[in-house]
């Protein structure tokens, strides 16, 4: 039920969650922080999972006070020293986590605001979109943060920072319309919105301002400063010089932008500083010794750290810098965890003392591995402890502090290698020994005690809050009984009493919220049934995988129940009815062949598809997560999806005697199906395509680009252009797209007359070879996914396009024209005849509307559209077009009644009129034509004849 990325294995976290008296909770409890982190696809394949939570657990060890000015964040907040970039302001506190989530926030926002601060900035949202959670739900949570620090500590003031840019296009287009949605949000609930979205777009740019367009050097944090100077202290001014530069150690990536840090922060004579790898970097040094005067140099976020060259290079940042420092009194080193060798750790000492001569030395122990074995730090400990003495150091043991009794790494220090809060408590102890000097108030073990526990029991019956909000009531699918819910609101009121009393009482927190996961409990086994399908009424589901990659259950085309490659519900293969067997279990059919969910399937395979009803039912029952389902047939077979070989759905079981409620894989949420399926939903007709992202940009007529261009530029296999997105033309067919519907085959076509294929190739064909295809989009409800159509920047303006991707993951609205503006216009389709196709699509014959009523484009080729105000006469000379085949007069028909219009080479156009006779003609020198325009022989004087241009009717 736990992935090792986060917990390390299910053995501790267990045991954590029973060693800590205080985070002893119940299963369901437990699984809040569990079932929430596992969200998201590529969550775990970052590897600062460990690091996440051993950081939430530090940031529950120091106080927080009504003085104190809170940022938090992701790790574009915790990289940096915001206190000391506003003039080592001690009021100012770091609570950013790399790899943060709005959601994790949420889940640890107690830790952050238990002390009722005077000020709070809040930047988060990147990580969850980059992710795939959606810019809505990341400005959900970031609603309930608000609320709850309103309700909870009204007097605090609370900026919101707009999400930065990034190089990452896609993600911007959703970074941007989350920033729309935060700037609408802040000014409904009354918060500071802080808009850096245009002064930090050079973090874009590999250079100056980041190492990798996502995190920040030194540069780019001063732009950032000086923008939120005025909020953070009417006196507060930012350190950074404007003639500092850069300084990345040699490292361009986010250890050389932590570099950069130190190379512009000033050292006095009085400052201690701690250098050294992650362990260093995880721990707010300055508020566990309580003194402004302990300055950070730590550099890190993954376990093992900088090797021994790269700090010791690192130190001309950190001591020479930008030329602003002086010999601080002291320098801690903890460092060579990635290599122990005590020759480069010598001369790391060495470039100490040539650099700063007048600082004290002092050598960190390295702190014990989790684990039985550790003979290799021991031993390095060892050879360090003499390294001291021959370099005129101290020695500072800081590995015995996190033994336990049995001599190895206390588990509740220590975890995954990690130091967690008690951990660097004690550390932080053992350091305040060698700073008497500077008077130090170290964070003792008995306040961490206390504070730990408070915020244990804060957060934990704030999460109880929450989950109980997560509960729906009524009839409908994962829903509860309506007269449950007046006893569970009770208990949130009261649960929010006690989290908004100014004497916090633990005891009542930990009661309410026992009695809040009681009542959810009980309710757990009462959720609705889905409504079984009858002949007569028909109740048609998705399965959905929402805790593992929200992947829908879809019937794969060959037969086998299996997986989506996305999470789209594609067609009517990823919906589902439920029929009522005899014993009371459910068979589960797909509507789209009439085939069954089969459990037959053994342990650890795949579950298949079978054409007739199987011999046992399905289960619909409760998992451990509110609103949502576990589907099993008894104690045989239980759906769990999977990341194998496809994301197939296997069966879960293996002999146990229960389902399995808790695994993320096993829980499904069930909603009904209202709409209809992706090859009945559209029907051939016109349509608008519009993002649907908030950025109000229409598919429209445009030059550098296929769609409604009336000349389109170069056309092949390997040279395409996208499609922009522009604002609504005020003629609205412009914006308008023909999607002609053949099974469930789409094509697309322009008013120019030309398809477009999914690669945005323009085509001449009636179906292209790829058609894009159409989803119901995963993200935004009423919005459909466009088949490998993804949007991008490529102007420099940020002006939408669209071109083909890997991945269909990007949401339109497509909106069928209504008939009634439809009938406004007199619609005429052009045909061709006798024109030889070009070797260029884009060089096909065009013919030109040049009438001033025509409200579509001027141009199109064959199957192209004319859109003309209803009841408008078109002639001849309303047109034009090219010289072909030797053609430079070609009769043009126009058809009123079938509104088509013909272009037709194999004739010239001839005037009805009659012209004036040259007499001077002989008759020799006579072509003749009949009425009709065609070449004959004369047989009489009669007909048409033309010469040097003029027409003769004879």
């Amino acid at each position: 039920a736990y992935n090792p990325y986060i917990f390390g294995n299910n053995r501790n976290f267990e045991y954590i969650c029973n060693k800590i008296p205080q985070f002893n909770l119940s299963m369901k409890l437990r699984l809040i922080l569990a079932t929430a982190l596992t969200v998201m696809s590529g969550l775990w394949a970052m590897a600062d999972g460990p690091f996440r939570l051993h950081r939430y657990d530090t940031l529950k060890s120091t106080p927080i006070n009504s003085e104190n000015i809170v940022f938090v964040g992701n790790s574009i907040t915790n990289m940096h020293e915001w206190w000391e970039a506003f003039g080592s302001d001690h009021r100012i506190i770091n609570r950013g986590t790399s790899g943060g989530f709005s959601y994790e926030i949420l889940e640890n926002l107690e830790s952050f605001i238990d002390g009722k601060p005077e000020k709070l900035f809040l930047m988060i949202g990147t990580n969850d979109i980059s992710t795939g959670i959606a810019p809505a739900t990341v400005v959900s949570n970031i609603r309930t943060i608000i609320t709850r620090i309103q309700q909870e500590s009204p007097r605090t003031k609370i900026h919101i920072q707009s999400i930065l840019p990034r190089v990452h296009e896609p993600q911007n287009t959703n970074n941007k319309a989350a920033n729309e949605m935060l700037k609408a949000l802040c000014a409904e609930l009354d918060v500071t919105y802080l808009d850096l979205w245009d002064a930090l777009l050079g973090v874009r740019n590999y250079g100056e301002w980041s190492a990798d367009g996502l995190h920040l050097y030194a540069a780019g944090y001063r732009i950032w400063c000086k923008q939120i100077a005025p909020y953070v202290d009417e006196n507060a001014e930012c350190v950074y010089q404007d003639s500092y530069s850069n300084i990345n150690s040699g490292m361009n990536n986010s250890n050389g932008m932590r570099s950069s840090y130190f190379g512009m922060l000033p050292l006095t004579t009085d400052d201690v500083i701690i250098v050294g790898d992650e362990m260093i970097h995880g721990g707010e040094w300055h508020e566990l010794l309580r003194s402004p005067r302990i300055k950070s140099r730590g550099t890190g976020w993954g376990y093992g750290g900088l090797s021994l060259d790269q700090h010791k290079t690192q130190l001309t940042a950190i001591l020479t810098g930008n030329g602003n420092k002086q010999n601080p009194a002291k320098i801690f080193f903890y460092c060579g965890t990635s290599d122990k060798n005590i020759t480069k750790y010598g001369a790391l000492i060495d470039e100490a003392k040539r650099l700063s001569p007048a600082s004290q030395l002092y050598i960190m122990a390295q702190i014990p591995m989790a684990g039985t074995n550790n003979n290799a730090v021991v031993s390095f400990n060892s050879q360090l402890q003499n390294l001291a003495v021959q370099k005129g150091a101290t020695y500072v043991d800081t590995y015995t502090p996190l033994l336990n009794s049995s001599g190895t790494a206390d588990p509740e220090c220590i975890t995954s290698d990690y130091l967690y809060g008690r951990g660097y408590i004690k550390v932080a102890n053992t350091l305040a020994e060698y700073l008497q000097e500077e008077n130090v108030d170290p964070v003792s073990l008995e306040e961490f005690e206390t504070i730990y526990a408070v915020r244990t029991a804060r957060n934990t019956l704030a999460n109880a809050i929450a989950t109980a909000a997560g509960l729906t009531y009524g009839d409908g699918i994962g829903q509860y009984p309506e007269s449950e819910k007046p006893a569970v609101d009770a208990l949130v009121e009261q649960a929010t009493k006690i989290l908004q009393a100014s004497d916090f009482d633990p005891a009542a927190a930990s009661k309410t919220a026992t009695a809040i996961e009681s009542a959810i409990n009980s309710l757990l086994s009462r959720i609705n049934q889905p409504k079984p399908s009858t002949d007569a009424e028909q109740y048609l589901y998705t399965i959905c995988s929402s805790l593992r990659n929200s992947y829908f259950t879809t019937a794969t085309p060959t037969g086998l129940y299996g997986y989506t490659g996305n999470a789209d519900k594609q067609d009517i293969t990823g919906v589902w009815k439920f029929e009522t067997r005899t014993d009371g279990t459910f068979n589960i059919i797909s509507p789209a062949d009439g085939s069954y969910m089969n459990p037959a399937a053994s342990h650890n395979t795949q579950i298949k598809l079978s054409a007739s009803e199987p011999s046992t039912g399905w289960t619909i029952s409760h998992a451990s997560t509110v609103g949502m389902y576990v589907i099993h047939s008894g104690t045989s077979c239980q759906l769990n999806q999977t990341t194998l070989n496809g994301n197939q759905v296997y069966n879960w079981y293996g002999g146990t005697s229960a389902p399995d409620r808790e695994d993320a894989g096993c829980q499904f949420t069930l909603k009904e199906y209202n709409g209809k399926f992706a090859e009945s939903e559209f029907t051939t007709g016109w349509y608008e395509i519009e993002l649907a992202n908030d950025l109000n940009g229409y598919l429209t007529a445009g030059t550098h680009h296929i769609l409604n261009a009336e000349n389109e530029y170069r056309q092949s296999n390997t040279n395409y252009y996208a499609l922009k997105f522009a604002a609504k033309p005020s003629d609205a067919p412009k914006a308008w797209v023909h999607i002609t519907v053949k099974g469930n085959i789409y094509q697309f076509t322009s008013l120019n007359g030309h398809g477009i294929q999914e690669n945005c190739i323009s085509s001449r064909a009636s179906l292209p070879s790829s058609n894009p295809t159409v989803t119901a989009s995963a993200t935004i409800d009423g919005a459909y996914a466009i088949g490998k159509w993804s949007y991008y920047s490529n102007d420099g303006n940020e002006s939408p396009y669209v071109g083909k991707s890997s991945a269909s993951d990007n949401s339109y609205y497509l909106t069928r024209v209504n008939d009634s503006d439809l009938e406004t216009y007199d619609i005429y389709t052009v045909s061709m005849t006798g024109t030889t196709p070009a070797a260029e699509v884009g060089q096909d014959v065009r013919l030109t509307l040049n009438h001033p009523e025509n409200k579509g484009i001027r141009s199109v080729y064959a199957g192209g559209t004319f859109f003309v105000p209803k009841g408008t006469t078109l002639v001849y000379d309303d047109f034009s077009a090219p010289s072909h085949a030797g053609n430079a007069n070609p009769e043009i028909t126009v058809d009123p009644e079938n509104h088509t219009i013909t272009l037709d080479y194999t004739k010239q156009h001839i005037e009805t009129g009659i012209s004036q006779i040259d007499t001077n003609v002989t008759d020799t020198e006579k072509a003749y034509y009949n009425l009709q325009g065609m070449r004959m022989a004369r047989p009489t004087r009669s007909g048409i004849y033309i010469h040097n241009g003029i027409k003769i009717r004879l």
